[in-house]
């Protein structure tokens, strides 16, 4: 079938005062009443659409006849995305520490769990900056203004994913984790935890559509085996428990393979600079 041709955009004269004429009549237009405008609600969407639109075409214009260059981008300490970037670039200058040698503390915040052992499905971010997870803790009252208020949260979590998942493994050791965690203002750590899910798309954020998540609290009422049981086993609750689609440890590993070969694809410079030199090396890089 042949290809639809192009329509083509009118051409008119660029009049200035032509252009003020219309967009004065415009303005001049009468708002309607709402009751009118419910009764006529197709056309009236059919307007909005339109208006949305112009409304993009004329901020295109606006920029197109300012002679001042706008910057490229805008340091918005207002904005989620910023904010999440300032507060994982501290976290990152902080050292890792092992999961064990955490002792309880106050405050809230986001964390990252690296991993350092040799299993072969986490090779390509073995040793590397490029966390296994990353989560957030909400403080214990919302707002909280002092790590005290915001209640022991983020070690909270972090002793979790330790003591009910990463120690009751079949396969891995403690001292296979590190972890970097930091106190945040309060309403703060979603920003920070997005943002280090975008900037590396952890193998076991649910968000990377990979697998599920770290010790899955939703198990015990699923009556199935999490991705994290079938490949690690041995939490005391799975025991009776099967994989209904009938996963297997091989099954969840070429999942976590192709996870970072796809990544390495999608953005060859940004992963090489990333992932392990050895995990590159056995993939051709």
């Amino acid at each position: 079938m042949p290809p639809r041709p192009q329509r083509k955009r009118k051409s008119i004269d660029f009049s200035i005062d032509l252009i003020i004429e219309r967009l004065s009549a415009i303005a001049e237009i009468a708002l309607p009443d709402p009751l009118w405008a419910g009764s006529n609600a197709p056309g009236c969407r059919k307007l909005l659409k339109k208006l949305r639109e112009v409304n993009v075409h004329l901020a295109a214009l606006e920029d197109r006849l300012d002679d001042v260059l706008l910057p490229d981008s805008v340091f918005d300490l207002t904005n989620p995305e910023t904010i999440g970037e300032v507060i994982v670039y501290r976290l990152e200058q902080s050292e890792k520490v092992g999961l064990s040698s955490i002792k309880k503390f106050y405050g809230s915040g986001v964390y990252a769990f690296y991993y350092e052992g040799d299993l072969p499905a986490y090779g390509a971010i073995k040793k590397t900056n490029c966390p296994i997870y990353v989560g957030s803790a909400s403080p214990k009252t919302p707002n909280a203004a002092t790590p005290r208020l915001q209640g022991t949260k983020l070690f909270g979590r972090i002793n979790e994913h330790f003591k009910k998942s990463i120690k009751q493994s079949s396969n891995l050791d403690d001292h296979e984790f590190l972890c970097r965690f930091l106190v945040v203002q309060s309403g703060l750590e979603k920003a920070a935890e997005d943002f280090l899910i975008r900037r590396y798309s952890p193998v076991w954020n649910k968000e990377s559509r990979v697998c599920s998540g770290i010790g899955k609290h939703g198990d015990i009422a699923r009556k199935e085996l999490s991705a994290w049981d079938v490949l690690h086993g041995s939490r005391q609750w799975t025991a009776k428990q099967t994989s209904r689609q009938g996963r297997t440890p091989q099954f969840v590993i070429d999942g976590i393979q192709k996870h970072f070969l796809a990544l390495l694809a999608e953005d060859r410079e940004k992963w090489t600079a990333i992932f392990a030199d050895d995990w590159l090396a056995k993939n051709g890089c």
